[in-house]
C-alpha cells in the first residue's frame, strides 16, 4: 500500500538482482552517456529472478489462449484443471451451466405425491394478492377517472387503506369516500402490490443465490496465452536472447486488435517487474501442440494465483 518513504522504512524489502541489467561503461561517470540505459535479456541468470523492466518486441503468439479452473473442496483446498484449450473451457462451461440448471428446478418446480406440480412462490403470493386486485378495480371505477397529483395525496388515505386491511372489507371504506379519495386509495393499492412482488422476488433471488453458492459454486477460470518475446532496442549487439512470457488475464486485455486477449507480430510492449524461473507453472505439449523453438529459451510466469507481469503497449 502507498505511504511515505520515512513511514515505510520496517514495511518494505530491498531486493537486488543482476537479471536484466548489464555494467556501465567506464567513460559514463564522465558524461559519454548518449543513450539511455535499457535492461535486456542478454544477462538473464540461469536460476531466474526478478526482471525489472524490459522493453521488448512480441514476436508470434506461441500458443493459443488457454484457461485454468481452480476448484476449491470443502476442506478448503485448491486443485488445478487444466490447462484447456477455448472449446474445453466452453465444453466445462455448458456442463457446469446444466448442472446449475439442474440444482435450481427443485426449488420452483415440486411434485406431490400425485405428481401435480406445486404452485411457485408468485403463485402463492399471487393468489393472497386477489383480493387487492379487487379492490383496486372497484376503487378505480369509484374514482370514474378523476385524476389526481402524487404529491397532493393527504395523510388520511394511508389510514383508510390500513382500515380496509384490518377489516378485510372495503366497501364501508368504498361507498364513504370521495372520487379523489377513491383514486387515491387505487393507487396506494397497486403500489402495496407491487411492494410485495418486488419483496419476495428478492426473498427468491437470495434464497437461489445461497443455493447455487452452495451446491453449484461459480466457476473461478484464469485465462492466459504464451508469447515469444525478445528486446527490441539493442546496443552493440544483437537480440539474440528469446524468451516465453506468460500473460495472464489476457482475455481483458486488448490492444490494437479488436479482439480481447489476440496480438499481432510486430507490437512492442514494456513489461515490468516480471520473475522468470524455471520451476513456475509449463504447459506441456500434451496440452496444446507446438513445435519446439530452436532458440535458446527461458518460460517467464510463476504461480497462476498472481499476475505475473504488467504489460503495456508501447508506440
Amino acid at each position: 500500500e502507498p505511504c511515505e518513504v520515512l513511514e515505510a522504512y520496517n514495511q518494505v524489502e530491498l531486493t537486488i538482482t543482476g537479471d536484466g541489467t548489464h555494467l556501465a561503461p567506464w567513460h559514463t561517470k564522465l558524461g559519454f552517456q548518449p543513450y539511455p540505459a535499457i535492461a535486456t535479456l542478454n544477462s538473464i541468470s540461469p536460476n531466474g529472478g526478478m526482471i525489472p523492466c524490459l522493453k521488448s518486441r512480441s514476436a508470434i503468439p506461441w500458443y493459443p489462449i488457454a484457461f485454468i479452473e481452480f476448484q476449491k473442496d470443502a476442506d478448503g483446498k485448491v486443485t488445478r484443471e487444466g490447462p484447456w484449450r477455448e472449446k474445453d473451457d466452453l465444453a466445462a462451461y455448458d456442463a457446469w451451466a446444466v448442472s446449475l440448471i439442474r440444482d435450481s428446478m427443485p426449488s420452483f418446480y415440486i411434485l406431490s405425491t400425485e405428481e401435480a406440480r406445486v404452485p411457485t412462490p408468485l403463485e402463492e403470493a399471487d393468489d393472497k394478492l386477489k383480493p387487492y386486485f379487487d379492490w383496486a378495480q372497484r376503487f378505480v371505477a369509484r374514482s370514474e377517472s378523476c385524476h389526481v397529483r402524487e404529491e397532493d395525496m393527504p395523510g388520511h388515505i394511508k389510514y383508510m387503506f390500513d382500515e380496509c386491511e384490518y377489516s378485510s372489507d372495503y366497501s364501508p371504506v368504498l361507498h364513504r369516500g370521495s372520487k379523489a379519495e377513491a383514486s387515491w386509495l387505487a393507487r396506494v393499492t397497486q403500489d402495496h402490490v407491487q411492494r410485495v412482488h418486488e419483496t419476495l422476488e428478492l426473498e427468491l433471488e437470495c434464497e437461489l443465490h445461497a443455493l447455487h453458492k452452495a451446491t453449484c459454486p461459480p466457476r473461478e477460470v484464469n485465462s492466459f496465452r504464451v508469447l515469444l518475446m525478445r528486446d527490441a532496442r539493442m546496443t552493440r549487439r544483437p537480440a539474440l536472447c528469446v524468451v516465453k512470457l506468460t500473460c495472464w488475464d489476457v482475455l481483458s486485455s486488448s490492444f490494437d486488435s479488436a479482439t480481447a486477449g489476440h496480438f499481432k507480430e510486430g507490437q512492442r510492449f514494456q513489461v515490468s517487474l516480471a520473475h522468470i524461473t524455471h520451476l513456475g507453472f509449463v504447459l506441456s505439449s500434451s496440452a496444446i501442440d507446438h513445435e519446439s523453438d530452436a532458440h535458446a529459451e527461458k518460460c517467464l510466469n510463476g504461480p497462476p494465483f498472481r499476475r505475473l507481469a504488467c504489460v503495456r503497449q508501447l508506440e
